[in-house]
């Protein structure tokens, strides 16, 4: 007996939900997909603000100084101390006239006198003759605050927030002396030096980004992978100033004379080395109780970026070198081989010995002034 077997078809009620909703669900898919799109765009075309982070250095307002290349007379000021300012707002009256400075140099000699009369005004002793000379001084002083009529004013030359010393109103500042400061909020800026073969590449306009390793003070820094038995103990430790200034003096005795030459044949001769960075692996074991005598001390390794943009800069002559003749190479490594030989240190708490130091590999950098005959000579050459 055969049967047929009917085929599966959806359910009335199934086809009314989809023919209902699926073009809600069509909707949807189109707007997720266009919404995903737009942040891809605008993450994209969106120009964010750089960040700046410093070490111990804050960031600050640009000073502009008011000064004047001659002795003036401050008469009054026309603002307050610590206020807004605006560019050609008048700060202050003034005079130039030198006789008239050199008068109220007079005039505050003439004040002082006359406090000290006033002082003696209540003595019995006061003479006839003293009275009339402090009668004199006050004449004086107000027939020259009559003569300083040949005012100007003194204006901002910026906007921002004014500084000065209020107790410069009614004396005598000299040639190339502050008057007053005015601090610009809205141009923070922060120095940094930039480090590294790349500085060269740096121009006005570019953004900077400098990473800055904690080296605890400059010197010879030692970083190095900790080569333990233990095969689930990792590790890393860093050393400053370890042999206690001895790789420098080799270093510098080894480049002393020498000469380097940049892309535009500028010619520098090698001078002081101002850092070292020595980068090895130490074979550890793990030790007993750490030996006060031995220990040498292990500094915690930091890291920090910087990223900005350069607005203004002049470029130095810093070389970092990191590929040395096998001599000196060796050299460096058996002063590490011997003052850190079988010395103790403790990482997380653990005390290890040192075994051997190997794979070491160097980086210096070295300042350089440009020879006096700015020429380079082969003998001389390093590079």
């Amino acid at each position: 007996m055969q049967t047929t077997e009917k085929p599966k078809t959806q359910s009335l009620r199934t086809r009314r939900f989809i023919a209902r909703y699926v073009k809600y669900l069509e909707i949807f898919g189109y707007g997720f997909v266009f919404a995903v799109a737009a942040a891809i765009a605008f993450l994209w075309f969106t120009k964010t603000e750089d960040l700046v982070l410093s070490n111990a250095e804050p960031i600050k307002p640009h000073e502009y100084v008011l000064s004047l290349e001659e002795d003036i007379v401050v008469i009054e000021a026309l603002v307050k101390n610590k206020t807004d300012v605006t560019i050609g707002q008048p700060l202050f009256e003034i005079s130039r006239d030198k006789s008239q400075v050199n008068r109220y140099r007079a005039k505050q000699v003439a004040e002082e006198l006359r406090g000290e009369l006033d002082s003696l005004a209540t003595s019995s002793s006061l003479t006839l003759s003293e009275r009339e000379l402090q009668g004199v001084m006050r004449s004086a002083v107000s027939g020259w605050e009559q003569e300083l009529s040949g005012r100007e004013t003194l204006t901002a030359t910026h906007a921002g927030v004014i500084l000065f010393e209020e107790e410069i109103v009614g004396t005598v500042v000299s040639k190339g002396d502050e008057i007053a400061r005015i601090l610009d909020f809205d141009d923070l800026r922060i120095s940094a030096g930039l480090k590294g073969a790349v500085q060269r590449l740096a121009r006005v306009g570019q953004p900077a980004h400098i990473e800055v390793i904690t080296t605890y003070g400059d010197g010879e820094i030692l970083r190095t992978d900790l080569d333990s038995p233990d095969w689930w103990s990792t590790g890393f430790a860093q050393f400053n100033d370890i042999s206690d200034g001895q790789i420098t003096r080799q270093l510098e005795d080894y480049f002393s004379g020498k000469l380097v030459a940049i892309e535009d044949d500028t010619v520098f001769a090698l001078g002081k080395v101002k850092k070292i960075d020595l980068h090895s692996v130490l074979n550890v074991q793990n030790a007993g109780a750490l030996d006060p005598g031995e220990k040498i001390e292990a500094e915690p390794l930091n890291r920090i970026v910087l990223t900005g943009t350069v607005i203004e800069g002049t470029h130095t002559a810093e070389f970092r070198i990191h590929t040395f003749p096998n001599e000196i190479q060796q050299e460096i490594q058996n002063t590490l081989q011997d003052r850190i030989l079988e010395r103790q240190f403790d990482t997380d708490g653990q005390p290890l010995s040192v075994n051997e130091i190997t794979d070491l590999s160097m980086i210096i950098e070295m300042d350089a002034d440009e020879p006096a005959d700015g020429r380079c000579r082969k003998d001389k050459a390093f590079f």
